[in-house]
């Protein structure tokens, strides 16, 4: 639990230099990257690529928990502050490219 804390906040520290000074040229290609490299941050010994657009998070082996923390991370490394409600109904790899894209571009 120590080492996702960790690892958690390194992740943040690092993304504050990096996407969340881009605006609106933020495409669903690079949110994808920041989705993916939040995903391996909490499950490390997944291969980068199997996290794909067309995956449900459950055939990637996350589940609840930790499709929070990487709801969150994502949100948080683009600036972003989306209410819980919307991140719950996330079950593909998609359907979260889909909610922080819109939260992005609104």
């Amino acid at each position: 639990m120590l080492r996702k804390i960790f690892l958690i906040a390194i992740t943040l520290l690092a993304s504050q230099t990096s996407i969340a000074g881009t605006e609106s040229g933020l495409t669903k290609e690079k949110i994808l990257e920041v989705v993916r490299s939040n995903t391996l941050v909490i499950l490390p010994k997944l291969n980068p690529t199997q996290i794909t657009t067309e995956k449900t998070l459950e055939e990637l082996g996350v589940n609840e928990l930790d499709r929070d923390d990487i709801s969150a991370m994502s949100a948080e490394e683009l600036g972003l502050r989306i209410p819980p409600i919307e991140l719950r109904s996330v079950n593909r790899v998609q359907d979260l490219i889909d909610v922080l894209y819109r939260y992005k571009h609104n």
